[in-house]
């Protein structure tokens, strides 16, 4: 787990930057959190040198830690580690879900990667609708594969497709409809 530091500089002399997410305040090291992101290396270039803060609006407070655990340590946070007490499935994959967007929203690719690696091994009857509404949402080739394979399994097609979730979805984006269509005649 990563270290939270003090606004300023650390004890070396290094530059820090501050956000506040969610009124909650969130140290990292400047040089760090550019390296890993060219979003926040812009960022950087036209912040107000004078304040070393930055308010990062629509995202969460944990989603924004699961960031900045990333750029520190290149593996995917674990959420029981980022939040108190023990978190469950279904605000798990939502954590996820939220951190791939985010990591895409700041160009970070690595994250995005094992998000989607991540999302992808987990899909159930119960977080395909929303996945899929990702993936296609944001251009995730992979994860709308693995969510197209998941509702034409016979195991898993009626559960999913009578939701209304399912029907929402399709309504808002038919092509997906014609798409699934496709893919199942192919099988």
């Amino acid at each position: 787990m990563f270290q939270m530091f003090q606004l300023g500089e650390d004890r070396r002399g290094r530059q820090l930057f501050c956000d506040s997410v969610s009124g909650e305040e969130i140290s990292a090291h400047q040089l760090v959190v550019a390296a890993r992101s060219p979003v926040f290396k812009d960022m950087f270039g036209t912040m107000d040198q004078t304040s070393k803060r930055e308010n990062v609006a629509g995202i969460t407070a944990v989603v924004f830690k699961g960031l900045i655990h990333f750029m520190y340590t290149d593996a995917l946070p674990d959420l029981n580690h980022l939040v108190s007490g023990k978190s469950s499935e279904a605000s798990s994959i939502s954590f996820y879900q939220d951190l791939i967007v985010v990591a895409d929203q700041y160009k970070v690719k690595g994250l995005q990667t094992l998000c989607e690696d991540y999302l992808c091994r987990t899909i159930s009857v119960g977080t395909v609708v929303s996945s899929l509404t990702i993936a296609e949402e944001n251009s995730y080739g992979k994860l709308k594969e693995e969510c197209f394979r998941f509702i034409l399994d016979e195991k898993n097609c009626k559960a999913i497709t009578l939701t209304r979730a399912f029907h929402n979805l399709v309504a808002k984006w038919p092509s997906l409809l014609d798409e699934l269509l496709m893919k199942d005649q192919e099988k």
